[in-house]
């Protein structure tokens, strides 16, 4: 087994207040960077080890020892950095046997003005849904080259709709929502991320969140 781990961590460049709410956000309750690493690496290899003591070895002898090479990744990076936005993408990948391996990136952004993790309650207005699902459905078929009219449930997606989650992030254009392998669509499908202009769902968009003109 193999796992490996990477971070950002914040030292400097803002306030201590600022710097805490950061690493409260990528730190899941860890104080310490290296400690955070260590966790995350540590976990994964004892959940090796203690699935390895039940191995079959007929199995192994089978040709199956390959399933067992497992593997672990896992970093949190930088996607989006303009005061006061930040935003921590959080990618993972993991083969524990099977077919393959399961990935996926979770996103937050922080409002460092206000010291929070956004929601998309504190993004959009109540009742955004409707509209900002129309906009994500338009945004897939322009990247999918999905005639309208085509349903999207017919070879493509789960569902007929495409409903906003809270894996988001906001930008000074428009809005990026990401939805992992198996959440609406295949695996075959990988990770779906869809960029929303503002343009197109300005009526639900808090003020302060829109491009100032």
């Amino acid at each position: 087994a193999l796992a490996s781990a990477v971070i950002v961590w914040p030292v400097g460049g803002a306030d201590e207040a600022t710097l805490e709410v950061i690493r409260q956000a990528i730190g899941q309750g860890f104080r310490h960077p290296d400690s955070l690493v260590k966790a995350t690496v540590d976990s994964f290899l004892l959940q090796y080890k203690q699935s390895r003591n039940d191995v079959d070895t007929n199995e192994l002898r089978s040709g199956m020892g390959a399933s067992w090479n497992w593997t672990s990744e896992s970093r949190t990076g930088i996607v989006y950095n303009q005061y006061p936005l930040l935003s921590l993408e959080s990618a993972g990948y993991e083969f524990t046997g099977g077919a393959h391996g399961n990935y996926g990136s979770n996103f937050i952004t922080i409002d460092l003005s206000r010291k929070k993790v956004l929601k998309p309650d504190d993004v959009f207005k109540p009742e955004y849904e409707n509209a900002l699902g129309k906009a994500l459905e338009k945004a897939f078929r322009k990247k999918f080259r999905v005639p309208a009219g085509e349903p999207l449930d017919k070879g493509f997606l789960f569902e007929p709709h495409i409903a906003p989650n809270d894996n988001f992030y906001p930008t000074a254009k428009g809005v990026v929502f990401s939805f992992i392998p198996y959440e609406i669509a295949a695996y075959a499908a990988g990770q779906i991320s869809l960029f929303v202009p503002w343009s197109e769902v300005r009526s639900v968009v808090q003020p302060a969140y829109l491009p100032r003109t």
